[in-house]
């Protein structure tokens, strides 16, 4: 009996021993792993497999969910249009087109909604997507270069995109073509990863990636080789300004970032509206006139009797 006691405890000293020592080897090659440096990577589009897994999550409830919070921040600025013109917008990159059918349900019915991707095939699957969620007419789709839109001066009242950053091989020219396309007062959001994550939250990316992601998206290397192809905020704030994007904003949050017109710029049409109604606020209140002390006096004492 002791004597096989003594080999059930050998045997999971043993095993302790062994998980201690792969730990200690994939936390080693994970921190060496750690990007530094931006590497480019191909999109997930490009193979067969991952592209149709990359499709299947894309039904998710989780990434339906954050498809429509970008969606309904991209358009949030144009909820009042005091105009009848309608609103144009370009989605850059759309991807297995969750952006685009998120911003069909979020936009009202005449708006113009160009989605574009340069991978071949993908508009397709795209198309198809919208087609089950109902959408498919509200939308069209092109293929084209992020870098070569072909598109007039002045087209869109707003662009956006969202993970398609990191897969740009010139960013600096993608976004002065952006510059180009939107009209003077036309709102741009180009949300992607950040490369620069802590050690913890690289760790985490791997674990899951290691024990979660489907088989065929971790084969190329996802989701960690999109984020070793992103850029550093600061890098992204260099790219953008040297497009002279207008008033530029980047927003760092943990494990992504935004390129974004600042908030406090309104399209022409919303600012006029928003002038005249504190033009029309002043007017109220310079009819009622100043406030009177006395009659404010008299007041406070009549309510202070019915109090008591």
């Amino acid at each position: 009996m002791s004597r096989a006691r003594a080999s059930w405890r050998a045997a999971q000293w043993g095993l302790v021993t062994a998980a201690t020592a792969f730990g200690s080897y994939w936390v080693r090659r994970t921190v060496e792993e750690r990007p530094v440096v931006r590497r480019p990577a191909l999109p997930a589009t490009y193979d067969p497999a991952a592209a149709r897994v990359e499709q299947r999550l894309a039904d998710s409830p989780l990434w339906r969910r954050v498809e429509s919070w970008i969606a309904g921040r991209a358009v949030r600025p144009f909820r009042v249009r005091p105009t009848f013109q309608r609103l144009r917008i370009l989605n850059l990159d759309h991807g297995p087109g969750g952006i685009a059918t998120a911003l069909a349900r979020t936009t009202p019915q005449d708006s113009l909604i160009v989605a574009t991707d340069f991978v071949p095939g993908v508009a397709e699957l795209a198309r198809h997507r919208t087609q089950r969620r109902g959408v498919a007419h509200r939308i069209e789709f092109a293929r084209a270069w992020p870098h070569m839109l072909p598109f007039p001066d002045e087209s869109f009242d707003l662009v956006l995109s969202a993970g398609g950053l990191h897969h740009w091989p010139p960013a600096e020219a993608v976004l002065a073509e952006v510059r180009r396309v939107l009209v003077p007062a036309g709102r741009y959001l180009v949300i992607d990863f950040r490369r620069d994550l802590p050690l913890w939250a690289w760790l985490l990316v791997r674990l899951v990636q290691d024990l979660a992601v489907p088989r065929d998206l971790r084969a190329i290397g996802e989701p960690g080789a999109s984020i070793a192809a992103a850029y550093a905020p600061h890098e992204a704030e260099w790219l953008a300004a040297r497009a002279k994007l207008p008033e530029l904003r980047i927003r760092r949050r943990m494990g992504w970032l935004a390129i974004e017109r600042a908030a406090s710029t309104l399209p022409e049409g919303q600012r006029s509206a928003r002038d005249s109604l504190d033009n029309e606020r002043c007017a109220d209140v310079q009819m009622k006139g100043p406030v009177d002390d006395d009659r404010l006096g008299v007041e406070r004492s009549a309510s202070a009797s019915t109090q008591d």
